[in-house]
């Protein structure tokens, strides 16, 4: 009778754990902006990366491209915060987006671009890319950035 019920107690987490699998592989596979939400909430910011990156590539639109290239920032993943803050400022929707945020999001952006340049060994592209967002009017975040990083 005792090894009855292991047999059927093993076999239960068995079932149970397959379930589980199935279940997040799918969500995974279905809906990654699911995963890379409770990623981030779980604190595992270079996985929400990831999947936030999957959603986006799935996608194409212009709100999951915001959301991946700010995650990117978060994470300090510079590679990948290089890509897509890049796409989204060229991004021909980027004014719709730009108009959604709080003024000074372009500059932050930018500032963001330069440091990730810089910390991908691209210190000449990091300079440029700081010159071309510098109005003439204020020293941005940008430029602050690389009188720090070039200091």
């Amino acid at each position: 009778m005792k090894k009855i019920i292991i047999k059927t107690t093993v076999i239960s987490l068995i079932i149970i754990l397959i379930a589980i699998s199935l279940f997040f592989g799918s969500v995974a596979i279905f809906k990654p902006s699911i995963m890379g939400n409770i990623a981030l909430n779980s604190g595992n910011e270079k996985v929400c990366v990831k999947y936030t990156e999957k959603q986006y590539i799935k996608s194409g639109d212009v709100q999951d491209l915001t959301l991946l290239a700010e995650r990117s920032i978060w994470a300090k993943d510079y590679v990948r915060a290089e890509k897509y803050i890049t796409k989204l400022i060229l991004n021909d929707n980027f004014y719709l987006i730009e108009s959604t945020k709080e003024s000074g999001y372009k500059n932050y952006l930018a500032s963001s671009l330069v440091e990730a340049l810089y910390l991908n060994g691209k210190s000449e592209k990091a300079l440029q890319t700081a010159l071309n967002y510098y109005d003439g009017v204020s020293v941005p975040n940008t430029m602050r950035v690389i009188i720090y990083l070039f200091s």
